[in-house]
């Protein structure tokens, strides 16, 4: 068997040049960085192996009791991308995964449980004395379900002030009974902004 001996560049920066050979190894001393070339033909037959991280910041899968779910935009951040790994967390002022029962579905308004920790519980008038902390956007199983508590989702309503109903879901039309809670504002184009005001004034 014939082998060839290949040798290592090591350069204050990335490759600058096409390879004089296919399995040359390319240092950079600056970023510590390793490059392996697998052609000769131009500089983009280098190719960067290790500590690559490449994470879509805005558009996260991930995966929650065995089912994906999709997180976009400002509910996540990228807290840290070294180490050849990024670590994503879920933006907790905007999201809050939480336990539910078979009972709450997709799009219900819902409250903090005052007996059990981190339970959503569904909205069904306006009368909890537990006030609104945020609508399901998804439920990605039996049991557990991720709340938006601010930020906006997609929900035709026409454009306005918005408040919880006497039937537990979003009006326009302040109630006249039960307690009166502010939980956001309609842009009449699709999107609604949820940020429910947990101070509530308690009706006749």
């Amino acid at each position: 068997m014939s082998c060839q001996v290949v040798h290592v560049i090591k350069c204050a920066g990335p490759p600058t040049r096409a390879p004089a050979r296919a399995g040359q190894h390319w240092i950079d001393t600056t970023a510590k960085i390793h490059w392996l070339s697998v052609g000769t033909d131009t500089v983009a037959d280098w190719i960067r192996i290790g500590n690559n991280v490449d994470v879509q910041k805005d558009d996260v899968d991930i995966v929650l009791d065995a089912a994906k779910i999709n997180f976009k935009g400002e509910q996540i951040t990228v807290i840290d991308e070294g180490s050849g790994k990024a670590t994503i967390q879920i933006n907790d002022r905007l999201i809050k995964i939480m336990d539910c029962t078979m009972g709450e579905a997709v799009d219900d308004l819902v409250y903090q449980s005052p007996t059990t920790d981190n339970l959503a519980v569904k909205a069904v008038d306006n009368t909890a004395l537990s006030p609104v902390i945020g609508q399901i956007i998804r439920k990605p199983s039996i049991t557990t379900c991720v709340v938006q508590v601010k930020g906006f989702i997609d929900k035709n309503i026409t454009r306005g002030h918005l408040f919880l109903s006497t039937g537990g879901v979003y009006t326009n039309t302040p109630p006249t009974t039960g307690y009166l809670q502010s939980l956001g504002w309609s842009c009449g184009s699709g999107q609604v902004e949820i940020n429910p005001s947990l101070q509530r004034i308690k009706r006749s």
